[in-house]
């Protein structure tokens, strides 16, 4: 279960070089994305572990809520995401991997007026390309046993 999907570099950067970074690379960003990275405050540089897992797969066996997978999450040892981690797994990833798609498991970010959202990384688009967006999210909102969340991998 606790196969690793990337290790990669998190943070050092402020928001606008990483909206470059995204564009630079020809990488597909959603709207509501891009407000949440220009207003994620900058944070220190780190090198961080992510999984990939299904909701099955950390042990539900009823669709459970947001709140319920990261309190799983921390149980197992494991953190959820924090907003800065959306791009940065994005840029790592290479495009056209239709296995990548999956939601984050982290606390819903505020976007367009006060709405609750949740980094995906999906298929979008004629060319199927893999675009960094940002769902809304509703706090009563059941996931599905087969729908897959990315955490933080505790060493």
């Amino acid at each position: 279960m606790t196969k690793v999907l990337l290790t990669t570099k998190v943070g050092g950067l402020p928001p606008q070089k990483v909206l470059e970074r995204l564009n630079a690379n020809g990488m597909r960003v959603a709207q509501g994305a891009v407000e949440v990275v220009r207003t994620t405050p900058w944070q220190p540089k780190q090198t961080l572990t992510f999984t990939k897992a299904t909701v099955r797969d950390l042990g539900f066996e009823e669709r459970p809520t947001l709140e319920q997978i990261n309190s799983r999450i921390k149980e197992m040892g494991h953190q959820p995401c924090q907003d800065v981690d959306g791009p940065a797994i994005r840029l790592a990833l290479s495009d056209r991997n239709e296995l990548h798609m999956f939601s984050l498991a982290m606390e819903p970010v505020k976007f367009q007026h006060d709405r609750l959202g949740v980094f995906t990384v999906n298929v979008t688009g004629d060319d199927c390309k893999l675009t960094l967006g940002l769902d809304y999210f509703h706090k009563t909102y059941i996931w599905k046993l087969t729908e897959s969340v990315v955490f933080r991998l505790n060493s």
